[in-house]
């Protein structure tokens, strides 16, 4: 039976989170060992897996295939156990799907596509950085995915204020 097909029979809980056949759980590692990661530690690894489910998971939906409804099912499958959110979830799918159906699609225009939406949400709550001189020091917490650009973003920061005569400490954690 094909895949597409065994796709069509699988309901939704066995399609959002694998569906596969049920394999024996790994041993839960100790709790002491995950009392002991730092919150940024925690954040950083949850994050990090959460870009590699959606560059992974879109990949795999969209390698050399028409844009269809069970397609679409797929991708926002993805976005879902990527942790999305169904709202979000939903406006990519339909923006993935407008003026696209039926065409053949390829990765790199969906992750454009998942990019310009995050944009479009984070623009209404986007405010300029403004450095209150009366508090020193001034920390910024920078924080993304692997390859967002923060290492850029922070040296092209340090650069700016440094020529503005301001001392600039950067530290990684």
């Amino acid at each position: 039976m094909s895949q597409e097909a065994e796709g069509k029979k699988r309901g939704m809980f066995s399609r959002l989170f694998g569906g596969g056949p049920s394999e024996p759980e790994p041993e839960a590692a100790p709790q002491a060992e995950e009392e002991g990661r730092s919150w940024w530690s925690r954040l950083s690894g949850g994050l990090s897996r959460t870009s590699q489910a959606i560059t992974q998971g879109v990949t795999d939906v969209f390698t050399k295939r028409k844009l269809d409804a069970l397609t679409l099912e797929e991708l926002e499958d993805v976005l879902l156990r990527a942790d999305l959110g169904v709202g979000a979830a939903t406006r990519i799918t339909e923006a993935v799907g407008k003026a696209r159906y039926e065409r053949d699609i390829d990765p790199e225009e969906v992750r454009e596509i998942l990019a310009n939406e995050v944009e479009r949400v984070l623009e209404p709550v986007a405010e300029p950085l403004i450095v209150d001189e009366s508090k020193r020091p001034f920390i910024i917490l920078v924080v993304g995915v692997n390859g967002s650009g923060k290492t850029t973003t922070i040296a092209k920061l340090a650069a700016k204020w440094t020529c503005e005569g301001k001392s600039v400490v950067l530290a990684a954690g």
